[in-house]
């Protein structure tokens, strides 16, 4: 069977509880989930735990993707996009609702629910 996938869109604090997700899946040897995350802020200087989200991707790159989206402040870091998150992001980073095992988490504030 294939590995099941979630997805995760996170706007501003709302990262802390999904980075919490991420490192419980990775910490598990056995666990094969991929996860992706699409993470809004506002500037590319307000990403909370960049860091560790960039060390996890680049440490585990067959199973947890990140895309920042930075909506003011010139632009995302690298690979990522400048704007708002919007139906082509998802359509891009997150599963399909098409396929089994799929799933997808939102946490953020409530104009973005």
């Amino acid at each position: 069977a294939a590995p099941r996938r979630i997805g995760m869109v996170a706007g501003g604090t709302g990262v802390t509880p999904l980075w919490q997700v991420v490192q419980a899946a990775l910490a598990d040897e056995e666990d094969r989930t991929r996860l992706s995350l699409v993470y809004a802020s506002r500037r590319a200087d307000d990403i909370l735990l960049r860091d560790e989200l960039e060390r996890a991707a680049a440490a585990h790159p067959d199973r947890f993707s990140v895309c920042f989206v930075v909506s003011e402040g010139g632009g995302a870091p690298a690979g990522g996009v400048a704007g708002r998150i919007d139906a082509a992001v998802l359509q891009r980073h997150l599963p399909q609702p098409s396929e089994d095992g799929s799933g997808v988490l939102v946490c953020g504030p409530d104009s973005m629910l």
